[in-house]
């Protein structure tokens, strides 16, 4: 085409002239159109609709005949249709009527709108981050991800220089053979990591493990009660899963027999005499966010926003008489966490967003999946932190609202009153749990108000604060606020823990933290195992009738769940300390790896030396190849095959094998 005004002046001249469209209609705007298009629209559409070759003709000749005149062929059509007006003609162009106008303005409308609500402003240059973000969504692209689509300029000449040398140059290739693709990493492959069990995944069912063992202890002359002190799996059946995973209680069964003891509560009783500041209100800050609905906010602005009015409301709203507002954060900027694994267990399966850029004005997109995010959460509550102590114009006089570990320095504390901030230093805590940390606010206003309600629905915190109060270190008064209020159901009460504290008893009440640890918490296990009057103890030879997650444990693994017990009471008991000083937990049942803080499974080997070499357990011979100690594995071995081998007719057995039914 470059050498077309030397090679073929005079097309290169028609081109230049519009040549390269074509104008159907003189009396129509806008109407020009490809050389291609028109050839489809006209000629190669006549021949192809009524009238032209199709049901025309079958014989070759008279084809051929029609093929050389279907342009006259097809304008006469055209014209006669014309003549019998079953053609409607316009003199003005489709874009250009009323109705389509009218359609196009409503589209480009919903499209603004769309982008308004659901996307973030793609022309508000005030705001333009240095990474590279998805127009859509709001996520921030990830390392891989913006060194690929930075580099694509790059590549792109580096293959375009690569072909031409090795097709062109070269030619080591031909012209036109195929060009691999050289994908390139996008938004789209920002997919939330999902958890890898690869290297956690049991090879052997738990129970199948376990049934083999036992047989193989029963065919091997040991002694079965010796056996059974083992685990006989790979992890801890009655502890945990298959995968690793901690099986997990219904906390909630405990929390409503602590209920029981005492009526249920309504409404919140007024304090006696009391004044419009007599108590304080503590707030589990991460539950109030994930509870607000979506259709009351867009941006963060307006997420943050909601949250302000809820806290205000709370210091005028005379049923709480509350002095003070106390939301409290859990912390984030703990590398190692007894938490990671149940943190894992709630978000990191589920695609998520990692946005972890939060800008007042930007669209809050998928909110449930944005709080799945690994880093949304604690960007999303340093943003609202910073957020109310922006709002000290609003407080009310002798009010205030304290803010705890929400912010960068998770161990900082602030106040905000109507004259301004002002940090709390002597609150300011090491504690990674907002549940042992609305504790210490709990302790710390003892003196200074008569009442304390807590704003939360988690049965640790109820255990806590039942712990406490029979110590005499809370108000004489202290409301658990639980539930939830709905459109159309409200559920809300309150609990009073002075009065279960006082019905149950000091000595059951220091005992709850270490009970509660024991039997299973948000970071702890459940001991899965039902007890039966055949079988109390793991030694015992019935238990081979039960399935292995119904059984205790043994005692290594039990040893080593008591003590990740003793360390999360240890953290419970010390909630009324700002910086507890603790064990470490790798000497508390847990051990550290690149990816954080994991449970000891047990010490102990997982079977006795007689059975423990998995691969010589069984064989899978065919035929009779038992006999050939090469190919057998238990021949190999020099063990006798037993009712799990593959093996039939097998001259590898011992007498008076015990049968899998029998196992």
């Amino acid at each position: 085409m470059k050498m077309l005004e030397h090679t073929h002046p005079a097309n290169y001249q028609h081109l230049l002239n519009g040549g390269f469209v074509v104008r159907r209609k003189g009396d129509i705007s806008f109407n020009c159109v490809p050389t291609d298009q028109a050839l489809e629209q006209t000629i190669n559409r006549e021949a192809k609709s009524d009238g032209g070759v199709i049901g025309f003709t079958l014989r070759k000749s008279a084809l051929l005949r029609w093929l050389l005149t279907r342009h006259v062929t097809g304008e006469y059509s055209e014209i006669f249709k014309d003549l019998c007006s079953t053609k409607q003609s316009r003199k003005e162009h489709s874009e250009l009527g009323k109705a389509r106008m009218l359609r196009d303005a409503e589209d480009v409308s919903r499209v603004r709108d769309y982008i308004r609500i659901h996307c973030q402003d793609p022309f508000n240059l005030k705001e333009v981050t240095e990474e590279l973000e998805n127009v859509v969504s709001g996520r921030i692209a990830s390392k891989p991800v913006e060194e690929s689509l930075r580099s694509l300029p790059e590549k792109g000449k580096v293959a375009c220089e690569q072909f031409i040398k090795e097709r062109l140059v070269e030619q080591k290739l031909s012209f036109w053979d195929a060009i691999p693709k050289k994908p390139a990493l996008t938004f789209a492959d920002m997919k939330q990591h999902m958890t890898n069990d690869k290297e956690k995944k049991i090879t052997i069912d738990t129970e199948v493990l376990f049934r083999r063992l036992l047989a193989v202890s029963k065919n091997r002359d040991v002694d079965l009660k010796m056996v059974l002190s083992y685990e006989l799996a790979a992890v801890p059946p009655s502890l945990f899963h298959d995968d690793g995973a901690m099986r997990k209680i219904d906390k909630s069964e405990l929390a409503k027999k602590l209920e029981s003891v005492s009526e249920e509560i309504v409404e919140l009783p007024a304090l006696p005499g009391g004044g419009d500041a007599t108590s304080a209100y503590i707030i589990d800050g991460m539950p109030l966010i994930q509870a607000l609905n979506e259709d009351y906010f867009k941006t963060f602005d307006d997420l943050a926003e909601v949250i302000t009015k809820r806290l205000i409301r709370l210091l005028k709203n005379p049923v709480y008489q509350a002095g003070e507002v106390m939301i409290v954060f859990d912390r984030y900027d703990c590398p190692s966490s007894v938490k990671s694994d149940e943190r894992e267990r709630r978000g990191a399966s589920v695609g998520a967003s990692q946005t972890h850029l939060i800008v007042g004005n930007r669209v809050v997109t998928s909110f449930r999946q944005f709080l799945k995010g690994a880093g949304n959460k604690p960007a999303l509550v340093e943003f609202v932190s910073s957020y109310l102590i922006g709002i000290v114009d609003r407080i009310p006089k002798d009010k205030s609202i304290v803010i705890a570990g929400g912010f960068r320095d998770g161990e900082k504390v602030v106040r905000v009153t109507c004259q301004g901030t002002e940090e709390i230093v002597e609150q300011f805590s090491s504690q990674e749990e907002a549940d042992t940390r609305m504790v210490l606010h709990a302790v710390s206003v003892k003196s200074k108000y008569l009442r304390t309600v807590v704003r939360c629905d988690d049965t640790d915190v109820l255990v806590i604060l039942i712990y406490y109060m029979s110590l005499g270190l809370l108000t004489d008064e202290v409301f658990m606020h639980a539930g939830h209020s709905g459109k159309y159901v409200t559920r809300e009460r309150f609990i009073p823990i002075h009065t279960l504290a006082s019905e149950l008893g000091q000595a059951t009440c220091l005992s709850l933290p270490s009970l509660h640890a024991l039997t299973g918490c948000d970071q702890l296990n459940l001991w899965h195992w039902e007890e039966n009057g055949m079988c109390r103890s793991s030694k015992d030879p019935k238990v081979c009738l039960f399935q292995p997650s119904q059984l205790p444990p043994t005692d290594d693994a039990f040893k080593q769940h008591a003590s990740r017990a003793r360390y999360q009471s240890l953290i419970w008991c010390n909630s009324h300390l700002p910086k507890p000083q603790l064990d470490e937990p790798e000497d508390c049942g847990w051990f550290r790896d690149s990816s954080g803080l994991h449970p000891v499974l047990f010490t102990q080997e997982l079977a006795p030396a007689e059975v423990r070499d998995v691969t010589h357990l069984y064989c899978q011979c065919k035929e009779s190849n038992c006999e050939n100690g090469t190919k057998c594995t238990c021949v190999h071995a020099g063990l006798k095959c037993i009712d799990i081998c593959s093996c039939e007719d097998c001259p590898n057995v011992q007498s008076g094998a015990v049968s899998s039914a029998e196992v």
